[in-house]
């Protein structure tokens, strides 16, 4: 009776620390924030422009980006002000409500409360929170994260089908904020898979889950090329063989040309064997971006005929075949994805945006602190989950939602543009750190309680 009692007392002060915690987060924001002055970007342009186009028009839908932030934007009357202040608020709701699911849900509040106060610390740093006052898809790409892990975690606890239903629409808008995104839902089908081996799921959910991600995919991959030319032409990732150059990945093309094909002896060996038209011209461009100069040059014309055709077929093949340049590259450059601190460069952080406030800097960019403690975690959970034969469970399948993207994610953004990489892989070190935490979450539900096994029929409830 007595050790009830106590074990009251301790989860209730476990409340306190939390509900504390969150008070903290909110004040650290709102202080962080508090002279941030609006950055209209030239993105943020083209997004205001596309929002105004009436919301029934082919041009809305199909024309230019992924419709999912511009419909945000429109439903917000197309105010710079309403929408930082939707994004802000969103961001703070969301992430208060995960802390404090996390610790509801867990079977050991202890490592409950570590869990959702440590997310809090992550998600209050200056290189992620500063994204809430851009009108830019960064925001909301951070922010749905949360709820994509809530709604996962509440199915495999209640075996609910109506909360797949909010999963699946969750990933539906969230493929449809940023074109790299949908690569980022695409790897859930192997969730799904692995949630009908388990017989979580029956086969007709998996088609159903599978056809809408699929679906969602072609959609935004679609939709991400910034121009209404033929089918094949649109697609991101799809490029057929044609002598019409697709707008939207050429850019990233040239950048790469200019940063990466013609300062890698591999890689320049490699291309010019495929075929790529040498000239001075195109060698003068070395360590030069994209420009009009890509587009007009007459000297340039044989090499644009080549990328049309064949450029971006010939840079994916090179990537397949030769795994020491992919990952290698990808491990020189590693400060570059996986550290927060390169990423937070003065036109990206707004005018204003203090970074010294309470315990923004003194605990999050210790590196050291999350290296440690990411591996020995990582030990422990591992020899937990062999030593129960237990490796899916309802804990563990989210962190393998959180690892897949990432692996995914890594080899995309990186070798798909050399220009801004900072920003463009900085939803890594964020999924990387969530799952850091998410780990910690894992260890204390499983080495301290008995774990929630993935067996079982579902429930049409």
């Amino acid at each position: 009776m007595q050790s009830n009692i106590l074990v009251d007392r301790i989860n209730k002060f476990f409340k306190y620390i939390l509900f504390f915690s969150i008070l903290l987060f909110i004040l650290e924001y709102l202080a962080s924030t508090a002279n941030v002055q609006f950055d209209h970007v030239i993105d943020a342009v083209g997004y205001y422009y596309f929002s105004k186009v009436p919301f029934f028009s082919i041009d809305f839908w199909f024309g230019m980006r992924p419709v999912g932030y511009p419909i945000f934007i429109k439903l917000l009357g197309s105010n710079p002000n309403l929408v930082i202040a939707a994004q802000s608020l969103f961001y703070m709701v969301s992430w208060s409500l995960f802390s404090i699911y996390l610790y509801t849900r867990a079977r050991n509040k202890l490592f409950g409360l570590m869990s959702g106060v440590g997310i809090l610390l992550i998600v209050i740093q200056p290189s992620i929170s500063a994204w809430t006052h851009h009108v830019l898809t960064e925001s909301l790409t951070f922010t749905f994260i949360a709820w994509i892990l809530m709604f996962l975690y509440e199915f495999l606890i209640n075996k609910k089908k109506k909360y797949i239903y909010f999963l699946l629409f969750t990933l539906v808008f969230y493929s449809t904020i940023r074109d790299v995104n949908a690569y980022y839902v695409s790897t859930f089908i192997i969730v799904f898979l692995i949630l009908f081996f388990y017989r979580y799921i029956n086969k007709y959910d998996l088609i159903l889950a599978s056809s809408i991600i699929l679906f969602t995919f072609a959609f935004s991959d679609y939709t991400a090329n910034h121009s209404r030319d033929t089918i094949g032409d649109k697609s991101l990732t799809f490029q057929m063989e044609s002598n019409t150059i697709a707008h939207r990945w050429l850019f990233p093309y040239m950048n790469l040309v200019g940063h990466r094909f013609l300062t890698n002896s591999e890689l320049f060996d490699y291309m010019k064997k495929e075929g790529m038209p040498i000239n001075n011209t195109l060698l003068n461009n070395k360590n030069k971006w994209g420009g009009p100069w890509w587009y007009s040059d007459p000297k340039l014309k044989k090499f644009r005929e080549w990328v049309a055709k064949s450029g971006k077929s010939k840079y994916m093949k090179f990537l397949i075949l030769h795994p020491s340049y992919t990952f290698g590259q990808i491990y020189l450059n590693r400060y570059k994805i996986f550290h927060y601190k390169q990423k937070e460069q003065k036109r990206h952080l707004l005018q204003g945006y203090k970074t010294d406030n309470i315990f923004t800097y003194s605990t999050i960019e210790n590196e050291i602190f999350y290296k440690y403690l990411f591996f020995l975690t990582l030990i422990f959970v591992f020899l937990s989950l062999v030593f129960t034969k237990n490796i899916f469970n309802v804990h563990t399948l989210p962190i393998i939602a959180l690892l897949l993207p990432i692996m995914l994610l890594v080899v995309l953004t990186f070798h798909g543009d050399a220009m801004d990489v900072f920003r463009h892989t900085l939803i890594i070190p964020f999924l990387l750190k969530v799952t850091m935490f998410m780990l910690v979450y894992v260890f204390g539900n499983e080495l301290f309680s008995s774990s929630m096994k993935l067996k079982g029929k579902f429930s049409d409830a």
